[in-house]
């Protein structure tokens, strides 16, 4: 789970970014299913951290690790974590519409841009 949502590519780095209003075609990430899920992982990840907060996306059981296209609607939440050489990086929940009409939630590192 982790390498999927901390995952950064070599390569071409505009590849790895998400904009609102834009399909993206068969990208694998995590996707919760229910809002409420979704505000209660980013809870966890600023309370006790990353590692409890991968943890929880781990064990969640209407979140999975799934390839679908979808279009991202919005940004409901960024959380930023810290790591141990100083650095920061941010999980963010995105609100979702998956290519069959159904909104679900996003979590992930990557850049969304607005």
């Amino acid at each position: 789970m982790l390498a999927a949502v901390g995952a950064q590519a070599d390569g071409d780095q505009d590849s790895w970014h998400y904009a609102v209003g834009e399909q993206r075609s068969a990208q694998q990430a995590n996707f919760c299913l229910q809002e409420e899920l979704a505000l209660e992982l980013a809870r966890t990840f600023e309370q006790q951290g990353a590692r409890a907060g991968y943890a929880a996306l781990d064990r969640a059981a209407d979140c999975t690790i799934r390839v679908q296209s979808f279009t991202p609607l919005r940004v409901v939440k960024r959380v930023p974590i810290a790591t141990r050489d100083g650095s920061q990086y941010t999980v963010k929940i995105v609100e979702i519409q998956t290519a069959s009409g159904t909104r679900e939630y996003l979590v992930t590192t990557r850049e969304v841009r607005e």
